[in-house]
C-alpha cells in the first residue's frame, strides 16, 4: 500500500449522487482536458470493477481552470472524511497498474497517480473493453456545451473531416512533439486528392497567425472557432465543445502525441491519421 496526502482532497470531491458516498475512486487531475478525461475514464473503470463511488476532484491550474461541474451535467455531494487512501500508480512501460487486483484494495479510497493520464489510445480502449459506454456516461456534457456543439455541426452529413491541430504549450517541445502546420497541410491536400473536395472541422489552441496557411488554402471548405485561452472558464467550454464536435467527424487528423484528440476517438471509433 502507499498512502498519500491529500488534506483538502475529501472536502473538495464530488461524487454522483445516485451512489451512496461510502467507498470511493478518484483521481489526480493535472494538466489539460485531455489528460483530465482520459484519467477519469480509467478512474471510472475502476469504481466500477470496485463497486465503488467515482469521486472527481479537478484543482484549476494555469494549463485548465473550468471546474468538473461548469463543463459536465454532474449531480454532486460533498465526499465524506475517508480513511487513509491508497494510490494506484500506472507504469507506461509495462502498461500494468502497481497492482491489478483492485477488488481487493481494502482502503476506503483509491487515488489514481497522475501517469493513468497519459495511459496510450489502445491500453485505454483495451482496459475499458465492453464497458466503454458505461464510462463515457459519466461524462455528460452540460447542456449549454451540448447546445452549441449541436448548433455547429446541424448540417454536418457523415463526411466533415475532423483536423486538430495541436500547438500552444508543445511549441517549446520541439518537433519531436510539436508537428509543424505544413505537414497538416501536406495531409489535407492528399485527403482531397483521395476523396474529392471536403469539408473539414478544425479545432486548434495556437493563435490565428499560426494556423493563417491552412485558413488561406481551405478556408472556403473549413470551420474554425477562434478559442478561449484554456486558462479562462470560457476556455474550458470551447475545448470541450471542440472534441464534441471532433468526436462527430467521420476521420480525425491528429497529433499522435497529443491527448486532445483521444477522446472524441474512444467517444465515437472515427478513424484516425496521426501526421
Amino acid at each position: 500500500m502507499r498512502p498519500v496526502r491529500i488534506r483538502r482532497l475529501a472536502r473538495n470531491a464530488t461524487v454522483s449522487q445516485e451512489t451512496p458516498p461510502r467507498r470511493a475512486v478518484t483521481y489526480l487531475a493535472f494538466s489539460g482536458i485531455g489528460n483530465r478525461l482520459q484519467a477519469h475514464l480509467m478512474a471510472a473503470e475502476v469504481a466500477r470493477r470496485t463497486g465503488r463511488a467515482l469521486a472527481v476532484w479537478w484543482p484549476r491550474n494555469p494549463h485548465f481552470s473550468s471546474l468538473f461541474p461548469e463543463l459536465f451535467d454532474h449531480g454532486s455531494t460533498r465526499l465524506p472524511r475517508l480513511g487513509r487512501p491508497y494510490l494506484l500508480d500506472y507504469d507506461q512501460t509495462t502498461d500494468h497498474p502497481t497492482t491489478e487486483r483492485w477488488e481487493e484494495i481494502e482502503e476506503d479510497l483509491i487515488v489514481l497517480g497522475t501517469r493513468w493520464q497519459y495511459i496510450w489510445f489502445d491500453n485505454l480502449k483495451r482496459r475499458l473493453g465492453e464497458h466503454r459506454e458505461q464510462a463515457l456516461a459519466t461524462l455528460r456534457p452540460h447542456p449549454e456545451v451540448l447546445e452549441q456543439a449541436d448548433a455547429l455541426s446541424a448540417d454536418w452529413d457523415d463526411r466533415v473531416i475532423g483536423v486538430h491541430v495541436r500547438l500552444g504549450d508543445l511549441v517549446t517541445l520541439g518537433t519531436e512533439f510539436c508537428v509543424p502546420v505544413s505537414r497538416y497541410l501536406e495531409r489535407m491536400r492528399a485527403l482531397e486528392q483521395e476523396r474529392g473536395r471536403c469539408r473539414f472541422y478544425l479545432a486548434s489552441d495556437g493563435s490565428e497567425a499560426e494556423i493563417r496557411p491552412i485558413l488561406d488554402e481551405f478556408g472556403d471548405r473549413l470551420e474554425w472557432r477562434l478559442p478561449s485561452s484554456r486558462a479562462t472558464g470560457r476556455g474550458g467550454h470551447d475545448a470541450l465543445v471542440d472534441q464534441l464536435l471532433l468526436a462527430r467527424t467521420c476521420l480525425i487528423l491528429r497529433n499522435g502525441k497529443s491527448s486532445f484528440s483521444l477522446v472524441p476517438r474512444l467517444m465515437s471509433g472515427a478513424e484516425e491519421i496521426c501526421v
